[in-house]
């Protein structure tokens, strides 16, 4: 055995000093979710409405097809998706959609009437004048195809088709009195008279927006 006592380092122990890391900066938005508490089962119908000052933002993303139908009379909203209750919205300018996942989705805006009273009204035809305005006066149709969509006049309806592999974006301005002004894809704006209702189906892509607004005099 061994009797020599060993000899061991003396570590000097290290002192604990607490270290503080900020954490980052986050803003929550105040904003109303006035679908999710008037129905809780509202993820189901694959959407949610949010309502943030005066814009509206409505997101749908079932892997097949999303159906929203937008109603406007002035700044007051009637809104369904996907086969859910219809929601009123009050105060609202600008309305947008944004379709994911589905490569198929379809976007009615009812302009100046109620979800619930959807019947077509009475149809008028058009015809241009040359400069991509429709003019109500024979049995022809306008039709408007420029980068990756076509905007087709029937009577009372304009629709909207946008097909782009990636992004779709539609922007549709209601001007009154039936005048609408309709823009796709960085395309110029096109003009169209008489319309009551646009119907826009975006194909391909899985993330597409489109918005409605209105022009302030």
């Amino acid at each position: 055995m061994n009797d020599r006592p060993s000899h061991q380092k003396l570590v000097p122990r290290r002192k604990f000093v607490p270290d503080l890391n900020p954490l980052e900066r986050r803003c929550l938005l105040s904003a109303g979710l006035r679908s999710l508490r008037a129905h809780p089962n509202v993820p189901t119908h694959g959407g949610i409405a949010v309502q943030t000052g005066s814009l509206l933002t409505v997101t749908v993303d079932r892997p097949t097809t999303n159906r929203v139908q937008v109603s406007s009379s002035g700044a007051d909203i009637q809104l369904a998706w996907n086969g859910a209750p219809v929601e009123n919205f009050t105060d609202v300018a600008v309305i947008e959609v944004h379709a994911e996942k589905a490569r198929n989705n379809q976007i009615t805006f009812n302009l100046g009437r109620s979800v619930a009273n959807s019947s077509n009204a009475r149809a008028c035809t058009v015809t241009s004048d040359g400069s991509g305005t429709a003019v109500a006066k024979s049995r022809s149709r306008l039709t408007s195809v420029i980068r990756a969509g076509t905007a087709i006049q029937q009577g009372t309806k304009l629709i909207v088709t946008v097909d782009r592999p990636t992004t779709n974006n539609v922007e549709v301005i209601g001007q009154g009195a039936g005048r609408v002004d309709v823009a796709w894809n960085g395309s110029p704006e096109q003009s169209f008279s008489g319309i009551t209702t646009v119907v826009a189906h975006t194909e391909k892509a899985r993330n597409d927006q489109l918005s409605l607004s209105w022009a302030t005099s």
